[in-house]
């Protein structure tokens, strides 16, 4: 199948991104499921104990992990299950669609040290941590840190690729409250700060640059895509989301309201 740039499609993005051509996309953008550890276990192979290690070798190597995870994406259908964290094949397709490897990932504290041995171990690619605090964060019990800060990793190819933008949209980091506006208008729990996307993006690419977005929920980066100039290629599998998307590209609410400002 063909996917034309400035559409976001239903589809399953470990199966879509295959038609996606190599060295055609000049940014990879993602908001992947986190793999978030619950009271000692789970993640997307439910270990009870983490050997990232281990499991990296096993993933970048497309054993039984790596379908057994693959398994558990597709079954997903809600944000009941996002901390399933996803299979890390995919990140072989980013490398491969990329015109040189440009990728900003969120992810959860557990996802980091995975993506760092693939982008800088594997690939040697420059990295910068990108941080979104939040100044109102849900209070935590005792032996806990608060849950006030989402990561977002960015990994580029170094001698092909550049980091552009202002002294304003250089920031690595962004303080904010808790996204209460747009998970009210968008009903997405996860959704991120368009400001903070935005810049990424417009630090990271030209006008009529291609983004890929290939877990888009609600659609933030390619509003901030379309904003800018830019092209955008969306994949959502879940059928809430990718028409929550699609109307947020138009300017419509979740609860069917229109604006005539960008949301």
């Amino acid at each position: 199948m063909t996917y034309e740039p400035n559409n976001i499609y239903l589809a399953d993005c470990y199966e879509a991104i295959k038609d996606i051509p190599d060295k055609s996309i000049d940014l990879v953008y993602c908001d992947i499921p986190y793999d978030i550890e619950n009271n000692g276990g789970g993640g997307c192979f439910g270990e009870k104990k983490r050997d990232y290690h281990k499991e990296y070798e096993q993933i970048c190597t497309n054993t039984q992990s790596t379908d057994k995870a693959k398994s558990i994406m597709k079954s997903m259908t809600n944000l009941d299950n996002i901390s399933y964290g996803i299979d890390f094949s995919i990140l072989d397709e980013f490398v491969r669609v990329c015109k040189a490897i440009y990728c900003y990932i969120w992810c959860s504290k557990l996802q980091i040290l995975p993506l760092m041995e693939y982008f800088v171990g594997k690939h040697d690619c420059r990295f910068e941590l990108l941080t979104w605090h939040k100044s109102n964060p849900i209070p935590t019990c005792n032996g806990k840190y608060l849950s006030d800060t989402e990561y977002c990793l960015m990994f580029r190819e170094e001698g092909k690729t550049k980091i552009g933008g202002t002294f304003e949209t250089k920031s690595k980091y962004y303080i904010s409250p808790t996204n209460k506006t747009d998970k009210d208008r968008f009903e997405h729990s996860t959704i991120k700060p368009l400001k903070f996307v935005q810049d990424h993006i417009f630090n990271s690419t030209e006008v009529g640059d291609i983004v890929l977005d290939c877990f888009s929920g609600s659609g933030t980066s390619l509003v901030a895509a379309k904003n800018l100039g830019r092209r955008y290629i969306g994949f959502e599998i879940d059928e809430r989301w990718y028409k929550i998307a699609k109307d947020r590209l138009n300017n419509i609410t979740a609860s069917g309201q229109t604006s005539m400002f960008t949301m």
